[in-house]
């Protein structure tokens, strides 16, 4: 411990940062957001601002309805891709804006069985409405 001229102790300053607050502590720094790629465009977006999309293994081919038991291994039917809008499905996921003209372009680059690591053909028309749907209305 260094001792001050007359023999009192130095006291430590010590710095608070908290991360919401800048360096001189007047301004706010936003947090930093997830930041994913479209498969379609490419282009850097915020997480909220993409639409997560997945493999429907066992599950809704349209929100909420089950279609069924699993698909069987080695199967030759496509695998549908599905929207997953709250982003709680199970399974890899890819991020596409949800507007036709990035589905169009991911379809086109063959980008979803690639960032799905899918073997197998793939059905997009489930996904196809969803984002129809949402790009319309």
């Amino acid at each position: 411990m260094k001792l001050r001229s007359n023999r009192q102790p130095l006291k430590r300053r010590s710095r608070v940062h908290f991360p919401e607050v800048g360096r001189t502590g007047l301004e706010v720094v936003p947090r930093p957001r997830p930041v994913r790629t479209c498969v379609g465009c490419r282009e850097r977006a915020t997480k909220s601002e993409l639409l997560r999309v997945v493999l429907a293994r066992d599950k809704a081919v349209d929100a909420g309805e089950t279609t069924g038991p699993p698909r069987p291994e080695g199967s030759d039917s496509p695998t549908p891709v599905v929207a997953d809008p709250k982003g709680v499905e199970q399974g890899r996921g890819a991020y596409l804006h949800p507007t036709t003209r990035c589905l169009a372009q991911a379809e086109r680059r063959r980008a979803f069985s690639r960032a799905l690591r899918a073997e197998g053909p793939l059905d997009l028309e489930p996904l196809r409405r969803y984002v129809e749907r949402l790009d319309t209305g």
